[in-house]
């Protein structure tokens, strides 16, 4: 048998060869490992919040445009339209105030609406919302979206304050079947919402999260609180400031069982206070529900209560910490019965937010809306 031997320059050659590989095979493994770890920033310090962690959030709407900046849009609440200004001998709006309203905002011409809530007196009678439509018409004309909040008067319930006549129409009725009927009628009148409770929609550098107060049931206020955490933790990196915009405001003056805040508001209070300190963008949050004005700053959050969109007005001992009396448009001899009736014009550009509170002043024949509030925000 003839034994063949590899000459010693071939098993140089196989050795060196392994070696390298063997190398090579290493780097790769390496390198793999620290993909995985820059994928994973809670692995590189425990215990850190890490509040970007997740993809970028994708808007449910995403409002297109040519050239945004600077854009302006409003925003306001409580219309509660109905085919009587008042029931029982109890005023529930000011139809000529809110009509005002409606046709200065179209004058105001904004990129679209945000309103929170109380469209309508009762959301189940649909004869209610054909006052609306018919009156929000000259916005719908210029072509404004309107992007809407659930209210309490659009879903119930409702305590029967305004007499047995009013809400005859479902005395044997449960509370979920109210509600199915409210919300029936209230996704006709915003179809590009596609039957959504809560959503988000987003316009160059702003963020809009839509909430719903008015949900009844554990099993959707934690599927809501799940989604807006998750919406907070991924804001796209070239988002500036995010809107919250719900019914109910986590903060004011009024103490009666209606208006106080409750534990799930305080919560949310809280849980935006603590996320404020751990994201680029600016959170603003604006209510209704209130029918008045109110302006708070907590922890770095702006709470904005804007209740002036018709509906018969609230009186109150206003709050130490409320904003609005210590701005110089102010008018201090405004009594505290003074009709709050407005709306809102936030105007955003590449490197600030800058507000207007626009209130409606009637006097004799004259009517006119001044600024009242104002503050600017820059981007951070």
């Amino acid at each position: 048998m003839i034994r063949v031997y590899p000459r010693k320059s071939a098993v140089r050659t196989f050795v060196l060869m392994n070696v390298v590989f063997g190398r090579i095979r290493r780097i790769g493994l390496v390198c793999m490992l620290a993909a995985l770890w820059a994928c994973n920033p809670d692995a590189q310090k425990t215990g850190a919040a890490s509040y970007q962690a997740t993809p970028a959030a994708a808007a449910d709407i995403q409002i297109t445009y040519p050239s945004p900046y600077p854009f302006s849009f409003v925003a306001y609440g409580d219309m509660r339209f109905a085919e009587n200004a008042s029931y029982a001998g109890k005023t529930i709006a000011n139809p000529t105030a809110r009509q005002q309203v409606i046709d200065q905002i179209g004058v105001e011409a904004p990129a679209f609406l945000v309103a929170t809530g109380d469209f309508v007196f009762r959301g189940f009678h649909a004869e209610d919302w054909t006052y609306f439509d018919k009156a929000i018409q000259p916005l719908r004309d210029r072509g404004i979206p309107i992007y809407p909040v659930i209210g309490n008067h659009e879903v119930g319930p409702f305590p029967n304050l305004w007499g047995a006549k009013v809400f005859k129409e479902i005395e044997n009725d449960a509370h979920d079947h109210i509600a199915a009927r409210g919300l029936q009628n209230y996704y006709k009148q915003f179809p590009a919402i596609s039957q959504k409770r809560w959503y988000s929609v987003r316009y160059a550098n702003c963020y809009f999260l839509i909430l719903d107060s008015e949900l009844m049931d554990e099993a959707s206020n934690a599927a809501q609180d799940q989604w807006l955490k998750t919406q907070l933790d991924s804001t796209p990196a070239d988002i500036d400031y995010v809107f919250v915009a719900l019914h109910r405001p986590p903060y004011t003056a009024l103490t009666d069982a209606v208006h106080k805040p409750g534990p799930r508001l305080v919560a949310l209070a809280k849980m935006l206070e603590a996320r404020q300190t751990a994201i680029h963008a600016h959170i603003i949050v604006i209510a209704g529900h209130v029918h008045n004005y109110e302006r708070y700053q907590h922890n770095g959050v702006d709470y904005i209560v804007s209740g002036g969109g018709g509906a018969a007005q609230v009186k109150f001992t206003r709050a130490a910490d409320d904003l609005y009396p210590q701005n110089p448009l102010y008018v201090k001899t405004d009594g505290a019965d003074e009709a709050q009736y407005h709306y809102c014009v936030f105007t955003v550009d590449h490197a600030k937010l800058s507000f207007r509170m626009m209130k409606l002043v009637a006097k004799a024949s004259s009517v006119t809306f001044q600024p009242r509030d104002v503050f600017e925000i820059p981007a951070n």
